[in-house]
């Protein structure tokens, strides 16, 4: 028979490796060594080997740990598309096992020939994994009359070693085998797929300023295929379920950013807009509206005809941007749109809501209540609006 190391990247593949070292015994460990009549020279090299591989091995293991937390909770993947997740997790473990490979097949029989094909014999050799065919994981039919203390010191601190590498082997591909399974299921769910995704939504739209600045100048938008299989597919569901780990990070990141181009375009929102509420073209309106409302809030005025800070922090509050983009809803979008549609007041500077806002802070104002105290001035202004319209409509009915 011949030996080989070949191992098929999936979860067949992992099953062999943690098959085989699930079996090292002390045992196997002697009746190789016997076999192979290694000296102590030899020995020495080989748990020095090892020792090496086993710190990558463990080292490896923090990382799959890591890996294994955030991998499943991301729509997308690193990657690009010609690898699958079982062609990853052993490109992350490539170093440690190759280990686990030579130690294996220093302790195969070694076959120098294999029968011709045309010899006639009805039995042919076949080409089995090295660990199948090693006797570190095959029970020996000799068992040897004298324990591993008969042995020198080498032998007992390469058995020593190879029991904690085998040891971090079997964990460190478990929990490879783990995600791989984990991954299934999640596919199998569009349920959770959908979360999955909404929640990779949530955090790529938080930098969309950034993805977006760097698309500045672009006069058509590019249509990504991510976006058209959405389109395409016959319920959300299927394209949460059938896209789930398809596309890389970088792929994932521009569909949303062209998705939300060309929502954001169609329905009229400009760039500004589209970064500050990105998915959110009902708030959007709802803050045009605000704005148009302003001078109409009596609370607003503050002194010198200039804005009152603390109904701008409420109203900054209220628009649900997030604190680190205030300042720029502030200077980017509420001044100018402001004074583009006339106001009468004059804006303080940003220096003034940091300041008002820490003051509130200090006071122990709750923050929460702070969009809900604007909203009603909002509301109340609607209503003083709507009261004079329909006021100005009675009027000119009666001078008809």
């Amino acid at each position: 028979m011949d030996q080989n190391t070949n191992l098929k990247h999936n979860d067949s593949g992992l099953e062999i490796i943690i098959e085989a070292a699930e079996q090292f015994e002390r045992e196997c460990f002697l009746e190789g060594i016997r076999r192979g009549r290694f000296s102590v020279e030899e020995i020495q090299k080989m748990t020095g080997k090892v020792n090496i591989f086993r710190v990558l091995m463990e080292a490896e293991g923090m990382r799959l740990a890591s890996l294994s937390e955030q991998f499943l909770n991301d729509y997308a993947k690193d990657e690009s598309n010609c690898f699958e997740t079982g062609e990853r997790l052993f490109r992350r473990l490539l170093s440690a096992i190759s280990a686990s490979r030579k130690e294996f097949k220093l302790t195969c029989p070694i076959i120098r020939q294999r029968l011709p094909e045309n010899s006639g014999h009805s039995e042919q050799p076949v080409s089995l994994p090295a660990r199948v065919r090693s006797v570190l994981s095959t029970k020996p039919i000799n068992m040897g009359l004298f324990g591993i203390k008969s042995h020198d010191d080498a032998v007992q601190e390469l058995y020593e070693s190879l029991k904690s590498f085998f040891a971090a082997v079997i964990l460190n591909l478990s929990l490879c085998h783990r995600v791989l399974r984990d991954e299934r299921m999640i596919m199998s769910d569009a349920e959770r797929c959908k979360a999955i995704y909404d929640n990779c939504v949530r955090k790529v739209m938080s930098t969309a300023w950034e993805i977006k600045r760097s698309m500045e100048g672009v006069s058509v938008v590019p249509v990504s295929e991510l976006f058209e299989r959405k389109r395409a597919a016959r319920s959300n569901l299927d394209f949460f379920r059938n896209n789930y780990h398809k596309y890389t990070k970088g792929q994932f990141i521009m569909a949303l950013v062209v998705e939300m181009m060309q929502n954001g375009y169609s329905q009229g929102l400009t760039d500004e807009e589209m970064l500050l509420w990105p998915n959110n073209p009902d708030k959007v309106m709802q803050v045009r509206e605000a704005i148009g409302l302003l001078d109409s809030m009596e609370r607003l005025k503050g002194n010198k005809d200039k804005w009152d800070s603390r109904i701008i922090v409420y109203f900054l509050k209220w628009c649900g941007v997030g604190e680190c983009n205030e300042k720029r809803l502030y200077e980017h979008y509420l001044c100018p749109e402001y004074k583009k549609r006339g106001g009468r007041l004059t804006p303080v500077g940003w220096n003034a809501i940091y300041t008002e806002r820490n003051n509130l802070r200090k006071q122990k104002s709750s923050e929460d209540s702070w969009a809900n105290i604007f909203e009603d001035l909002f509301q109340n202004a609607k209503s003083k609006r709507s009261q004079s319209d329909e006021n100005n409509s009675l009027l000119s009915v009666v001078n008809i």
